[in-house]
C-alpha cells in the first residue's frame, strides 16, 4: 500500500467534504466519510490518501483550490487532525517518507562536489608535500604546474556543474508566484557562465540564492590564476655530497728560517712576504687574507649559538700613545723631539723607529716618534720657537706584536669568503730553553660546538699533550716532569714555537730599528722606507690610523701562521658546501580563494536541496518536478493555451497548437518582458499559465482559482468528476484529462 499525505486549507478541505457528502468521488462505496465533515478542524486538515492499486494518481494544491484526477476505483480516505510532522509523501514507488531524505535526482551535484573537494585536496596533498624541495627531484613527466592545472580544471568543472544545476533549478521555483517571463531566460542565461552570472547578479530582483550561485559561477573565473600563483620557484642552497668546503686553521706553529748562529735563524721567504704584504699591500680583513676550500661558492660552517665556526692562532697586535712621554730639546737650534728607545725627529727628520725591549711578552715592540710640518716650510726654514714653521705638537705610539688564539664564525656565500672576529685571547709567555707561547684551554671547538678539555694526569688515547706544572710542552725526561705534567688533547693546546718566534722578531727588529723619513724640498717630498711612508701618512697619522696599519700586519702574518701551521693540530675547518637549485615554495594563501568558492558551493547545493524537499507557495517539490537544466520542459510543460494564444495573436489550433508564425527572438523578448506567468496546474498537467498585471503571490486567477465558469464559481459549489466520464476504460497511469461538474451540498 502506498500512502500520500496532503496539507490541505480550509477552503480546500470545505468543498471535500461537501464533495464527499455529493458523491462517491472514486471512493470506494464501503468507507464512510461523513467523519469529514465533522471534523472541527484547525487551520489545516491532514488527509491521507491510501492507494490500494496503483495505476495512476495526481494531486494539486493551488491557493485553496484543489483539482483531483482520479483513474481507479477504489481509494480509501482516512483523517487525522493536528498532525504537527512534516507531511510524507510517496509517489509511483517512492517509499513512505522518504521526503526527508536527499532527493535521488541531486546525486550527481553531490558527487560533483566530492569530486572537487577532491581534485582541491589532491592539489594541497601534492604541492605540500614538495614545499621546500628542489625542482629536479620532480619524479613525475609532467611539471608540477601542469599537474596544478588538471587538478584545477577537474575542481572548477566539478564546482560549476552543481551550481549551474542549481541556477536552473531555481528558474522553476521562481515561477512559483507570478513573474516576468523574460527571467526564464536570464535565469537560464545565468546557468550558462559567467556573462549570465553578472546580468542576474545586477538584476534588481531579489533572487538570493540564485545571487548566491551566481556570484559563485563568476570568481570561479579567479581560481585558474589564484592555482598558479599557489607555487612559487626560488633560488635554494642544498647540500652537495660529492665535495667538501674547509678553512685553514692551526693550533701549532713551529715554521723557522736556516740556524745562523746561537740564537739566530734567518726568517722563512713566505713569512717576509706576508709581513711586506701586510705593511704595504695590507688586506682589508681576515676574510681577504685567507684562501677557502669552497667549490661550489656556496658554504656553511656549523657554528655555536653566538656565531663562533673554530679556533685558530693568530698573530695579534696592540699600540698605545705614548706622545706624553717625548723630550723637547727647544734650547738649541735646530729643535728637536726624542724618545727614551732612541727616535728622534727634528729639522728633516719628520718619523723615526726604534726597537724596544719586549715587556708585554710579545714577539716584537716599536716604538715610532712622528712630527708634521706646516705645508709653507722648506728644509732651510730655522725650526726655533719664534719662527714661523714650529711643528704641531709631535705624535709618539708604541705597538707590539704576539701570538693568541683567536674564535672566528664564517661561511662562504655566492664565492665570498666572510669571517667576523668572536673572541681574542692571547697565549701565556713561557721560557724554557727559547721564547714559547702555550695555552691549554678548558674547552675548545670542534665541528662547531664547544667540547669541554678534561685533562688528566697521564697520557691517555685522547690526551697526548703534555703541559709541566711552569706551562711548557713536557717533551719527556725526569727533570722537566719534576713538577707533575697534565695531559690534554692535542685540539686543547696552542704552541707558537721559539723556532718560530726567533727569526721573527729578529727580522722585524732589523726593518724597524732605526728607520726614519726625512725630506728636502718641502714636507710633501718625502724620502724613507715605503712602509714607513704609510704608518706616517704625510702627518696625519693618529692613534686609530697606526692601529689600522698594525691591523693590517698581523692578519696578513696571521694568513700566514694559519695556512703554514701544522695540519696534525687541527688543520682545517671543515664544512657544508651547497649547490644552487631550482626549490619550490608553496604559498598557501592562495588556496583561500577555491576553498571559500567550494565552501559556498556546498551552503549552494545545500539550501536548494532544503527548498527543493520542503512546501514552497503550497506545491511539493515532487509536483514541480527536479528539472534542473532540462531542455523538455518547454515541450511538455509550455505556456497555457490563453497565454500562447495572446502571443501569436489568435487561438491555437487544436491539431497544430499554433496559428501565426513565430515572432523574432527580439520579439520575443519584448513580449516576455510585459507577460507576468506561473507555473500552475492545468487538466493537462503542469503549464506557464498568464497572471494579471497587479497579481501577487498569494493570488490566483478567476481560472485557476476554481476551475469553474463564472457562474458555478459564484454558487461557490465545489468540483466532482463527472460520473458520465468512463475511467475505468483508462490505460494505466493515463494522463487523459478529466471532465468536471458543479454539485450543490446536500441540504
Amino acid at each position: 500500500m502506498q500512502l500520500i499525505a496532503l496539507v490541505l486549507s480550509d477552503r480546500v478541505a470545505q468543498a471535500l467534504q461537501m464533495s464527499c457528502e455529493a458523491t462517491s468521488f472514486c471512493v470506494s462505496n464501503s468507507v464512510d466519510l461523513k467523519d469529514i465533515a465533522g471534523l472541527q478542524r484547525p487551520a489545516s486538515t491532514r488527509i491521507d490518501f491510501h492507494v490500494t492499486q496503483q495505476t495512476g494518481f495526481a494531486d494539486h494544491i493551488s491557493n485553496g483550490t484543489c483539482y483531483y484526477r482520479c483513474n481507479k476505483r477504489s481509494v480509501d480516505f482516512a483523517t487525522t487532525r493536528n498532525m504537527k510532522e512534516p507531511y510524507q509523501t510517496t509517489v509511483e514507488g517512492v517509499p513512505a517518507k522518504s521526503r526527508t531524505r536527499l532527493p535521488r535526482s541531486w546525486s550527481l551535484e553531490i558527487i560533483s562536489c566530492i569530486v572537487a573537494l577532491a581534485a582541491l585536496a589532491a592539489t594541497i596533498a601534492t604541492v605540500g608535500a614538495y614545499n621546500g624541495r628542489t625542482l629536479p627531484n620532480w619524479p613525475h613527466p609532467i611539471s608540477i604546474n601542469s599537474m596544478i592545472s588538471i587538478f584545477t580544471a577537474v575542481f572548477k568543472a566539478s564546482l560549476i556543474m552543481p551550481i549551474a544545476e542549481g541556477i536552473s533549478q531555481l528558474k522553476w521555483y521562481w515561477f512559483n508566484e507570478p513573474r516576468p517571463l523574460i527571467d526564464l531566460d536570464r535565469f537560464d542565461t545565468a546557468s550558462r557562465g559567467p556573462w549570465g552570472s553578472i546580468l542576474l547578479l545586477f538584476h534588481p530582483r531579489k533572487h538570493y540564492l540564485a545571487s548566491l550561485g551566481a556570484f559563485i559561477t563568476i570568481a570561479a573565473l579567479a581560481v585558474d590564476p589564484f592555482s598558479q600563483q599557489v607555487i612559487q620557484y626560488y633560488d635554494c642552497l642544498q647540500t652537495d655530497t660529492g665535495s667538501t668546503a674547509r678553512i685553514p686553521k692551526t693550533n701549532r706553529y713551529s715554521v723557522g728560517g736556516m740556524h745562523t748562529g746561537a740564537r739566530s735563524a734567518t726568517l722563512d721567504g713566505p713569512t717576509q712576504v706576508a709581513i711586506y704584504m701586510g705593511l704595504l699591500s695590507p688586506p682589508a680583513n681576515s676574510s681577504a687574507s685567507i684562501s677557502v676550500d669552497c667549490p661550489t661558492g656556496n658554504c656553511t660552517f656549523p657554528a655555536t649559538d653566538d656565531g663562533a665556526t673554530f679556533s685558530t692562532l693568530a698573530i695579534c697586535r696592540s699600540c698605545s700613545d705614548i706622545s706624553s712621554t717625548v723630550t723637547v730639546n727647544d734650547t738649541t737650534t735646530p729643535v728637536n723631539y726624542t724618545l727614551d728607545s732612541g727616535p728622534w725627529v727634528g729639522q728633516q727628520v719628520l718619523a723615526s723607529t726604534a726597537g724596544k725591549a719586549s715587556t708585554n711578552n710579545a714577539i716584537y715592540t716599536f716604538e715610532a716618534l712622528m712630527l708634521n710640518y706646516p705645508d709653507n716650510c722648506t728644509a732651510t726654514d730655522s725650526l726655533s720657537s719664534d719662527g714661523g714653521c714650529w711643528p704641531e705638537d709631535p705624535f709618539a705610539v708604541r705597538c707590539s706584536l704576539r701570538p693568541c688564539l683567536q674564535t672566528y664564525g664564517a661561511n662562504v656565500t655566492e664565492n665570498v669568503y666572510a669571517e667576523s672576529l668572536v673572541s681574542s685571547t692571547p697565549l701565556p709567555y713561557v721560557i724554557d730553553n727559547g721564547w714559547w707561547w702555550i695555552l691549554a684551554a678548558n674547552r675548545t671547538l670542534v665541528d662547531g660546538a664547544w667540547r669541554d678539555c678534561n685533562a688528566s694526569t697521564a697520557p691517555t688515547s685522547t690526551n697526548t699533550v703534555g703541559i709541566t706544572e711552569n706551562g711548557t710542552v713536557y717533551h719527556g725526561g725526569e727533570a722537566q716532569a719534576a713538577g707533575g705534567v697534565t695531559y690534554y688533547p692535542d685540539a686543547c693546546v696552542w704552541v707558537f714555537n721559539y723556532t718560530a718566534a726567533l727569526p721573527l722578531g729578529d727580522f722585524l727588529y732589523d726593518m724597524f730599528e732605526g728607520s726614519n723619513v726625512q725630506f728636502y724640498a718641502s714636507p710633501s717630498a718625502l724620502v724613507g722606507e715605503l712602509w714607513l711612508e704609510n704608518l706616517y701618512r704625510n702627518g696625519s697619522a693618529s692613534l686609530a690610523t697606526v692601529d689600522a696599519f698594525m691591523d693590517g700586519l698581523a692578519t696578513s702574518m696571521t694568513a700566514n701562521v694559519r695556512t703554514r701551521g701544522e695540519t696534525a693540530s687541527g688543520g682545517y675547518a671543515q664544512g657544508t658546501p651547497l649547490v644552487s637549485r631550482t626549490c619550490i615554495r608553496v604559498r598557501w594563501a592562495w588556496f583561500a580563494l577555491p576553498t571559500a568558492l567550494w565552501v559556498l558551493a556546498v551552503g549552494f547545493l545545500a539550501a536548494l536541496l532544503l527548498r527543493s524537499a520542503f512546501r514552497s507557495e503550497g506545491r511539493l517539490w515532487w509536483q514541480q518536478g527536479t528539472w534542473k537544466s532540462s531542455v523538455l520542459v518547454p515541450f511538455f510543460h509550455g505556456l497555457d493555451g490563453d497565454t500562447l494564444e495572446r502571443f501569436r495573436g489568435g487561438p491555437v489550433r487544436a491539431d497544430t497548437n499554433a496559428s501565426a508564425p513565430a515572432v523574432s527572438g527580439r520579439e520575443m523578448q519584448d513580449m516576455a518582458r510585459s507577460t507576468r506567468v506561473r507555473l500552475c496546474y492545468e487538466d493537462s498537467g503542469l503549464k506557464f499559465v498568464g497572471a494579471a498585471a497587479g497579481e501577487k503571490g498569494g493570488e490566483v486567477s478567476e481560472r485557476s482559482e476554481s476551475g469553474l465558469d463564472e457562474s458555478s464559481a459564484q454558487q461557490s459549489s465545489p468540483l466532482v468528476p463527472n460520473p458520465d466520464v468512463s475511467v475505468a476504460n483508462n490505460p494505466p497511469r493515463s494522463r487523459s484529462p478529466v471532465s468536471w461538474r458543479s454539485v450543490s451540498p446536500p441540504a
